[in-house]
């Protein structure tokens, strides 16, 4: 299968959005098996992307031209995000390490502090400076939980436990005190960890069944995320109160939003993958009323 990055996403928008859809362009990977994941801007004004299976760091410009950087120990690439550094930072899922990679494709890994049942997954900047992530921590008993870590760029790390029961973590965002998460089953909650304190405040969805994905600090201060199985989009302000948004196609069992991210036109962006909305003519962006932001 031919695997492709798409630059202009025909995504659905809310929040006030009046930019008309846009055109797709997809640019083929030089190795058809390398699988892109995760995909976020550089300082340097590229596209950055892990390929997962192809065990390397990718980055596109605006008009389409590709490199790519092979890890030096392959590992599968999973999460990336730009750091305070002016580098990008990225999680190997398998290799148990956190990434760097400076402008010119120089490749820098750490794993010291890291216990050797987690496995890193997503990675966001944090408010103080430092890179945060996920972990999946394989348990005893097969069993998988979630752990939050944390590396500074000179590339300690440390790691801290959520409360027992609090399942796994799907994504991870931060704001300018805490980290937030959303967790899956059992909880299907959204989680938070303050960046000084590292106390974990978790909130129970109120449409219980969803397993919260895609998270996202929206341009209003509050943290936007996708409810796939409910159909739905929420907002969790600082305090923890929750609003939740019905799409359009509620009803229709094929759809539900998946991951979200702030647009630069200040309106927050989501996919749905089961729908395949980034595929072909996009429809007009929509901004209904009760999904402003």
């Amino acid at each position: 299968m031919r695997r492709s990055i798409a630059l202009l996403i025909g995504f659905f928008a809310f929040a006030g959005c009046n930019a008309s859809a846009k055109p797709i362009a997809e640019y083929a990977l030089p190795h058809g098996s390398s699988l892109p994941h995760r995909i976020a801007k550089g300082p340097d004004g590229y596209m950055w992307f892990t390929e997962q299976t192809g065990q390397r760091i990718g980055r596109i410009s605006m008009a389409g031209t590709i490199a790519e950087y092979a890890l030096p120990t392959g590992g599968n690439p999973i999460g990336i995000a730009a750091g305070p550094d002016g580098n990008m930072w990225f999680t190997e899922s398998l290799g148990r390490r956190i990434g760097r990679i400076d402008a010119g494709g120089k490749i820098a890994e750490f794993s010291t502090g890291l216990s050797a049942r987690n496995s890193p997954q997503e990675i966001t900047a944090g408010p103080d400076g430092a890179l945060w992530f996920s972990e999946d921590v394989q348990l005893s008993d097969g069993k998988y939980v979630g752990n939050i870590g944390r590396i500074t760029i000179s590339g300690t790390i440390a790691e801290f436990a959520l409360p027992e029961g609090s399942g796994g973590i799907n994504n991870i965002a931060s704001d300018s005190e805490r980290i937030w998460f959303t967790l899956g089953f059992p909880l299907n909650a959204i989680g938070a960890m303050d960046v000084r304190t590292h106390r974990v405040t978790v909130w129970a969805l109120p449409d219980g069944r969803s397993f919260p994905e895609g998270i996202a600090r929206g341009p209003d201060g509050n943290i936007w995320f996708a409810m796939p199985q409910d159909h739905r989009i929420g907002r969790i302000a600082p305090d923890g109160k929750i609003a939740t948004f019905a799409m359009p196609d509620q009803g229709d069992a094929t759809g539900g939003p998946s991951n979200i991210a702030l647009g630069p036109d200040g309106a927050m962006w989501f996919t749905e993958f089961n729908q395949s909305r980034s595929a072909g003519s996009p429809p007009a962006a929509r901004s209904p009323s009760s999904m402003t932001a």
